[in-house]
């Protein structure tokens, strides 16, 4: 959307199965709808609905695929909102829209993080719905996972993102779902000083370096990773060749990719 050049069907297609997942409570005058997909403070043109419309075209299309959809972060409209009874209504709002497209498709927590790809594919319980822990108090149900720990060093720089995750990716994390936060962040002192030509420019530091990262370096160290414009990257060729390595089919969650 922000960061990526294909709409969120599309980037499934290419071979993305992690979507990062920012939401937003916007009244929009055009429309019923309240709940859209945010970068930060920026709503893009897409509401919850119609991205869980996409997974769900997906799936269908793809029977034999698994996809985890998370949940990240609520901002605008949750963050800011105090009333605890609000809050409980918009998550209720919220799980009702992603249940109402893809109910059948869920994946029970109870299956637990040791379960199979070939187990869940033959149950056709195939997109696991990641979710903000920290709003549990307001929402729980049985099927929504924790969140996906983001590794991500909020550095702006090559040589610190590398220092990061060479303190970081190999750390024993076994009952958690990583994703190695491959970017670039760029800093308010920077962008101000314009030490950046783009989001795009930054991406390609850091996407001409996953082979020497993710599959010479920290080939078994990566649950997870995520990039900016992955077109311009090897990602899904270096999550494939890791995965034969490995034998994916015993361990389910490992090639997914970052969707903004």
């Amino acid at each position: 959307m922000i960061a990526h050049d294909e709409s969120l069907y599309n980037q499934m297609v290419y071979g993305i199965r992690y979507l990062d997942m920012r939401v937003g409570y916007h009244n929009v005058s055009e429309t019923d709808d309240k709940l859209w997909i945010v970068h930060g403070l920026f709503r893009t043109d897409h509401t919850l609905r119609s991205a869980a419309e996409q997974v769900r075209d997906f799936l269908k299309a793809a029977p034999k695929e698994i996809v985890i959809f998370d949940f990240h972060r609520f901002v605008t409209g949750f963050n800011d909102e105090k009333n605890a009874d609000i809050l409980r209504m918009r998550y209720k709002e919220f799980f009702d829209v992603v249940e109402s497209e893809l109910k059948d498709l869920m994946i029970p927590f109870s299956v637990g993080y040791g379960v199979t790809v070939n187990e869940l594919i033959a149950k056709n319980k195939r997109v696991l719905i990641g979710f903000d822990m920290n709003a549990r108090k307001y929402l729980f149900n049985e099927f929504l996972w924790p969140n996906v720990r983001q590794q991500w060093s909020q550095k702006d720089e090559l040589q610190p993102l590398v220092q990061y995750f060479e303190n970081t990716l190999c750390q024993d994390n076994k009952n958690t779902l990583r994703s190695a936060m491959a970017e670039l962040t760029p800093t308010i002192e920077g962008v101000i000083q314009q030490k950046y030509k783009s989001l795009r420019s930054l991406a390609q530091q850091t996407n001409t370096k996953y082979v020497e990262w993710f599959s010479d370096r920290w080939p078994k160290c990566t649950n997870i990773i995520a990039s900016d414009f992955f077109l311009s990257s090897n990602v899904v060729d270096i999550a494939l060749s890791v995965n034969h390595r490995n034998n994916v089919q015993q361990k389910p969650f490992k090639r997914f990719h970052k969707f903004y």
